[in-house]
């Protein structure tokens, strides 16, 4: 049987949440348990006792709804100063019901806002305190790639649900965007990772989802980018500058009409659905027979192999950095790379100079590509206006940001030279 967990976002007693989620009447609520436990997880390297205290209830299903079970579990788990509230409905379905359990997830989405989770409240703690160890899941013994495809992307899509909750609730957080950014890329970069091993026509739409995601989200990353620029170049320093500055304003108001047609047109309830979806999709097993029985350890090292071969004869394909189509497209290689290889353990030992090294390679192309689409953001923010010192601060604007580019563009083959001589390196 498979099993997910929805998290209810607002902490809630189990009646509130039983009848908010049941005014269909469809499920028949059994006598609670209340159930006392105690483990040990390892946090940053240390033993760390948890205490868990909660109650799990049944909600049988009214008629007929084999291979599908349903409870909740609400309660708490405490561990050093930390307590971890639990709101959670744990379903279980097998191939035969998922259709069933698909419908059952929508329902309960429209209900009451909730996000995926890790069913085990264990290895949930772990990925909430920055400890959590695929290697070391009971799945990961038997290391094939269908085990290996779950182990490494489940726990991603957990963080990319908790960050869109959050993102949600406050789209001015700058810290808030740039995580759930971070977070769909990485699952973007590890699902490419293992694209050969997969059906792929189901993979190419699923990595089409998740781009789709980011893009959402980029339009409002864009304007805090230039919105920051602008910032530093003194051009919005106070509120007095702002008030004076009216290419700073035209942004300003841009950025609220982004951030608008978020709140207005993306809800959490559709993204959780599309990645229940996702998680359906991956425990399905989804890996091609022609690899179903393949080491996954080969695997890894194998795509690791093809991937750092693929970044070293970038330069090939594009030699100039000062096409900036070009050094866009090697800036998103650099990212993926980077992403997915921290993210394999098996196969990142050793790897620390070179992922530094790559990580200043990243920053400079980001830099690089930020300020090229803030020079062209301030000329085409301007283009209907006909104020002559909208036109003067646009100008200066993007004077300022194309002296950054060059600046960028002089530093980045040096940073590329000293990363490729590490990869190098590192492969030996």
């Amino acid at each position: 049987m498979n099993i997910l967990c929805l998290q209810a976002v607002e902490n809630m007693p189990p009646d509130k949440l039983i009848k908010k989620i049941n005014t269909k009447h469809v499920f028949s609520p059994q006598k609670y348990e209340k159930i006392e436990g105690k483990g040990n997880v390892l946090i940053c390297g240390e033993k760390t006792k948890v205490k868990r205290s909660y109650c799990r209830q049944s909600l049988k299903f009214k008629g007929e709804n084999e291979f599908i079970n349903v409870w909740l579990e609400n309660g708490v788990a405490v561990f050093n100063d930390t307590i971890i509230y639990q709101s959670d409905l744990y379903i279980t379905y097998n191939a035969k019901s998922i259709d069933k359990a698909e419908k059952l997830v929508k329902a309960l989405l429209e209900a009451v806002p909730f996000i995926l989770v890790e069913p085990d409240m264990y290895e949930r703690i772990k990925q909430m305190q920055g400890s959590f160890d695929p290697l070391a899941l009971p799945a990961y013994k038997n290391a094939n790639i269908n085990n290996g495809l779950l182990c490494h992307l489940c726990w991603q899509i957990y963080a990319v649900s908790a960050a869109w909750a959050k993102f949600l609730e406050n789209p001015l957080e700058r810290v808030a965007l740039r995580q759930l950014r971070v977070k769909i890329r990485r699952l973007r970069s590890c699902l490419s990772f293992f694209k050969p091993a997969l059906k792929v026509v189901e993979c190419i739409e699923w990595q089409s989802k998740l781009r789709a995601q980011g893009e959402e989200l980029s339009r409002l990353r864009e304007l805090d980018v230039v919105f920051m620029s602008l910032t530093r170049m003194g051009n919005v320093g106070n509120e007095a500058a702002k008030k004076s500055s009216h290419l700073g304003e035209l942004f300003i108001r841009a950025r609220d009409e982004e951030m608008l047609r978020i709140r207005t047109q993306l809800s959490l309830a559709a993204m959780t659905l599309e990645l229940v979806h996702l998680l359906f999709w991956l425990q399905n097993r989804p890996v091609t027979q022609n690899y179903s029985a393949k080491s996954l350890k080969k695997f890894l090292y194998e795509r690791v192999d093809q991937w750092s071969n693929n970044i070293m004869a970038l330069t090939e394909r594009y030699p100039e950095f000062s096409d900036m189509q070009a050094a866009h497209k090697i800036r998103i290689k650099v990212k993926r790379f980077r992403y997915a290889l921290m993210c394999f353990p098996e196969v990142n030992k050793g790897a620390g100079n070179m992922l530094r090294r790559l990580k200043r390679l990243q920053d400079m192309l980001g830099f690089l590509h930020d300020d090229y689409v803030n020079g062209h953001l301030a000329e085409a923010i301007i283009t209907e206006e006909d104020d002559d010192e909208l036109h003067y601060e646009a100008a200066v604007f993007t004077g300022w940001e194309s002296a950054k580019v060059e600046a960028s563009i002089n530093g980045l083959k040096y940073l590329w030279e000293d990363f490729c001589d590490e990869l190098k390196v590192w492969k030996k």
